[in-house]
């Protein structure tokens, strides 16, 4: 099985590769021979123009006209032969993938998306839609689908897509707004946001040379100063620590330009250089604010000239309208990501894998991939991002629970499979726990729900 899917991708691959060869040698050409007619047909025309409008045409235009109709027949039929060559390729491409890739991916699902199931499937889209911005295709959607979605959460959409524009323009105070709107909500999820919307203000400020501005803006950061560190929380009972720093940053600074200035030794300048960058690295490297505070120093020469030229790079504003976007969704109770760009990203790996169960089911006369239970006949890895609830495997079955086997909480406190308490249950409809004495009847078990 293996080498016949490295053979498949390889001779897929070396029809693709000529595909594109021909292309590459098709395209210039033909490119080449469109471009010379038209300059020839606009030079006939550029002629005929300056002609007055009454009079008749010349035996030598007439002969001109000719053989302008002539070049371009020739031209387009060169054309079209070079086009008639790259069909042989394209087909036998198509042919190759029919022969090695052809699946009928209905085997892995029997699902009739009708009636309610429609209704659910349009809504996701939509919701799918609306994250992405694209509120005129979702609101046409709604109309032919004649699904219905409140006007306030379409708006909430709407709203965070005019912010992330803004951000994108690098506008900051729509999302400050919001931000301070729902500061007492971003203060429960442990929120970043409003903490980096200063910043990058902060930094404008910097980066247009307005030392006064920056300086009056930079008491906005005063509130964060015990909360945001790289890799480091301080409370404030370490505002000593803190104080104590940046004493040193401006003692570091201090001899920098002593030693800069003085030159007493060239040694002993090297020496102290080195001292600071290491000073210095290991500072900067461990608050933020301090690090801020840091780039005043170098407001007169420009921050692209200084250690903190790190602070103006784009991906800045990207981590804002990440971090915006993600505090948006949560406000609103929903993930980060879609459930129709999860389902699709969670196929795509599923995928291959059904339809390799398939194969061997089908050689074992086995119709159906799933069972009575609605159960896959053996497990599919998907990766961590996938993983969104708890899962329960039954300690006495050794299996994972699923609807048809759900979890169960006995009286005394320990969790088993439902498969499990009807394996346990004497005919009398009692059963006893198998990890302590506890005695119970069937029904007063309770089903668990994740």
């Amino acid at each position: 099985v293996i080498n016949f899917k490295m053979e498949a991708c390889a001779t897929t691959e070396r029809d693709c590769e000529r595909v594109a060869k021909r292309i590459r040698t098709v395209g210039p050409e033909s490119r080449e021979l469109l471009e010379g007619v038209l300059q020839q047909i606009e030079t006939m025309r550029s002629n005929l123009s300056l002609l007055p409008q009454d009079s008749r045409l010349s035996s030598e235009q007439v002969e001109a006209l000719k053989s302008c109709a002539e070049d371009v027949s020739k031209a387009m039929s060169s054309i079209s032969a070079k086009h008639r060559d790259i069909h042989p390729v394209i087909s036998k491409l198509g042919r190759t993938i029919d022969k090695y890739f052809k699946n009928d991916y209905s085997v892995v699902s029997d699902e009739d998306f009708t009636g309610e199931k429609a209704i659910i499937l349009n809504l996701v889209i939509c919701d799918h839609l609306f994250r992405q911005g694209r509120l005129d295709v979702a609101k046409s959607l709604m109309m032919e689908a004649n699904i219905d979605v409140s006007q306030s959460h379409i708006e909430k959409f709407v709203d965070m897509h005019k912010i992330l524009g803004a951000l994108k323009l690098g506008n900051t105070s729509p999302a400050m707004e919001w931000a301070l709107e729902n500061s007492l909500k971003l203060r429960e999820f442990k929120s970043s946001l409003i903490f980096k919307l200063h910043r990058l203000k902060y930094i404008s400020h910097l980066k247009n040379h307005q030392m006064k501005e920056a300086l009056d803006y930079a008491k906005e950061l005063q509130p964060f100063l015990s909360e945001h560190t790289k890799g480091t929380v301080y409370d404030h009972t370490n505002n000593l620590s803190s104080i104590y720093v940046m004493y040193v940053c401006v003692y570091v600074h201090v001899c920098v330009c002593v030693c800069v200035c003085v030159c007493v030794c060239v040694c002993v300048c090297v020496c102290v250089c080195v001292c600071v960058c290491v000073i210095w690295s290991s500072i900067s490297a461990l608050l933020d604010i301090h690090r801020l505070m840091g780039c005043l120093a170098f407001c007169h020469r420009g921050l692209e000239n200084s250690p903190y030229k790190d602070l103006l790079d784009p991906w800045m504003l990207k981590d804002v309208a990440e971090n915006f976007t993600k505090d948006a969704c949560m406000m609103m109770e929903l993930g980060l990501e879609s459930p129709l760009s999860i389902s699709v990203a969670a196929g795509c790996i599923a995928l291959p894998a059904l339809l390799h169960m398939h194969g061997v089911m089908e050689q074992q006369q086995v119709s159906k991939i799933l069972n009575h239970k609605g159960e896959l006949p053996g497990g599919i890895d998907l990766s961590v991002e996938f993983h969104f609830h708890s899962i329960f495997s039954c300690p006495i079955l050794r299996q994972q629970t699923s609807l048809g086997n759900p979890p169960v909480r006995l009286i005394c406190g320990h969790a088993i499979s439902n498969e499990a308490v009807k394996k346990l249950t004497t005919h009398t409809g009692k059963l006893k726990c198998p990890y302590c004495p506890a005695e119970m009847a069937e029904k007063e078990i309770q089903e668990i729900h994740f």
